[in-house]
C-alpha cells in the first residue's frame, strides 16, 4: 500500500499528482502549476443518496483570491445579523 493511500477518503483530501508528461493546470484560470498546487477547490455533486466530492487544484493566485472572497462574504453575512 502506498504511503498516501491511507489518508484518502472522507475527511481527507485526495493527493494531486501530475501524470508523467503532463502538468497540472489551475481549475479556475487554467494556468500551469509547477510542483504542488497551492490550494484546492471543493466541489460537491449530489448523486442520488450519495455526494461526489472533487478537489481540483488551484494556483496560488486563485486560491488566495477565492479564500479572501469567501472570508469577505462570511464577514459581511455576520454583520447583517
Amino acid at each position: 500500500m502506498r504511503r498516501d493511500a491511507r489518508r484518502v477518503g472522507p475527511g481527507y483530501p485526495r493527493p494531486v499528482r501530475p501524470r508523467l508528461g503532463s502538468s497540472l493546470r489551475c481549475d479556475a484560470c487554467s494556468a500551469e502549476i509547477d510542483g504542488v498546487p497551492s490550494g484546492r477547490g471543493l466541489l460537491l455533486f449530489p448523486r442520488g443518496d450519495s455526494v461526489v466530492r472533487e478537489e481540483p487544484p488551484l494556483c496560488e493566485r486563485c486560491s488566495h483570491a477565492i479564500a479572501m472572497t469567501a472570508l469577505f462574504r462570511f464577514d459581511a453575512e455576520e454583520d447583517e445579523g
